[in-house]
C-alpha cells in the first residue's frame, strides 16, 4: 500500500529534527522550492532549458540534503554498534551494571551513539526503567536494524536472559551484515560503473554529436530549399534536440535508482545520485555540442 502525503511530511520531519534543522517540513520544501525557482528565474532569459534543468538540479539538493544528513546519521550509528555491543558485553561480564556499561560507551566516544546512549544514561538518572529508556532511544534513530536491536536487548532482560551473551550474538550477527553490506558493494561496483559510465558520459558526448550534425545539416540547406520546408526542418531540429534532453533526464533519473537499489539496497539514496549525474550529463552533452560545432565549422 503506498504512502500517504501526510505519512511522508512526518517521515521528513523525522529527517529535518535527525540532521539538526529546525525547520517545519512543509515550510522546508516551499523555502527550497522558492529559492530554486528565484535561481531559476535569473537563467531563463539566457536558456529556458538550463533554467528547468537548474531548479531541478537545486530543488533536488536542498529537499534532499537533510534526508542526506539523516541516512549519515543512521548509518554512523549502525556502523558504531557491532563495537558498542561488544563493549557493553565485556563491561558486563566484568560484573558492572547496566547503566555503568552505558557509561562506558558514552564515555569511550562512538559519534552519534554516544549521543544516543548519553540521552539513556540522563533518562535512566531521572528515574525511567531500562526498557523505556532504551526504545526512547531507538525511535530518535529510526533505524530498522537499531530497533530490532534494542528490542532483543529488552526481551532478553525481560526473560531473565544473560544479556552478556545475548549481546556477543548481536554483535556478531551485526557484523556478519555489515560484512555482506561491504562484499555487496564491492561486488557492484563495476555494474555501478558500467551504468554511470554510459548514462552520465557515453550518451551525452554522442547526442552532442548528433544535435550538432543535425543543426549544421539544417542550416547547410538553407539556401536550396523553399521557407517552408526550412521552418519545418528548423522546428524537426528543435524538437529532437528536447527530445534527446527528455531521455538524458530519464535515462539520469534511472540510473540513479538503479544505482542506488545496486550499491545501498534502497531507492531512496538516489535522491543524492540524481544532481551530480545530472550536472555531469548536461555538462558533458553542452561540451559536446560546443566541440562539435568546433570540428564540423572547421571543416566546413
Amino acid at each position: 500500500m503506498p504512502s500517504s502525503p501526510q505519512t511522508l511530511l512526518e517521515r521528513y520531519s523525522k529527517y529535518l529534527r535527525h540532521s539538526g534543522f529546525r525547520f517545519n517540513a512543509v515550510a522546508w520544501i516551499l523555502l527550497s522550492l522558492l529559492v530554486s525557482a528565484a535561481a531559476a528565474f535569473l537563467v531563463f532569459p539566457v536558456d529556458a532549458r538550463l533554467a528547468v534543468l537548474l531548479f531541478v538540479v537545486l530543488a533536488d539538493l536542498c529537499i534532499g540534503f537533510p534526508y542526506f544528513q539523516a541516512v549519515k546519521r543512521i548509518e554512523s550509528v549502525e556502523a558504531s554498534l557491532v563495537d558498542a555491543l561488544k563493549q557493553m558485553s565485556d563491561t558486563l561480564k566484568a560484573g558492572s551494571t547496566y547503566e555503568s556499561s552505558l557509561r562506558e560507551i558514552v564515555v569511550s566516544g562512538h559519534g552519534p551513539l554516544q549521543t544516543g546512549f548519553a540521552q539513556v544514561v540522563r533518562k535512566l538518572e531521572e528515574g525511567e526503567n531500562f526498557e523505556t529508556a532504551m526504545k526512547s532511544f531507538a525511535d530518535s534513530v529510526d533505524s530498522t536494524l537499531v530497533k530490532r536491536t534494542v528490542s532483543l536487548v529488552v526481551e532478553s532482560v525481560r526473560s531473565g536472559a544473560g544479556l552478556a551473551e545475548v549481546l556477543d550474538d548481536i554483535a556478531e550477527d551485526l557484523r556478519a551484515m555489515q560484512r555482506i553490506n561491504r562484499e555487496r558493494k564491492s561486488s557492484t561496483l563495476m555494474q555501478s560503473m558500467l551504468l554511470v559510465t554510459a548514462a552520465a558520459f557515453v550518451a551525452p558526448l554522442i547526442f552532442g554529436f548528433v544535435s550538432t550534425i543535425l543543426g549544421v545539416l539544417s542550416g547547410a540547406a538553407a539556401g536550396s530549399v523553399p521557407a517552408e520546408v526550412l521552418a519545418q526542418s528548423v522546428q524537426a531540429t528543435a524538437l529532437i534536440s528536447l527530445l534527446i534532453e527528455a531521455y538524458l533526464f530519464i535515462e539520469i533519473l534511472a540510473t540513479s535508482v538503479m544505482v542506488s537499489l545496486m550499491r545501498e539496497g534502497r531507492p531512496g539514496k538516489s535522491i543524492i545520485y540524481l544532481p551530480i549525474l545530472l550536472f555531469i550529463a548536461f555538462g558533458v552533452y553542452a561540451l559536446s555540442k560546443a566541440l562539435g560545432k568546433a570540428l564540423i565549422g572547421g571543416i566546413v
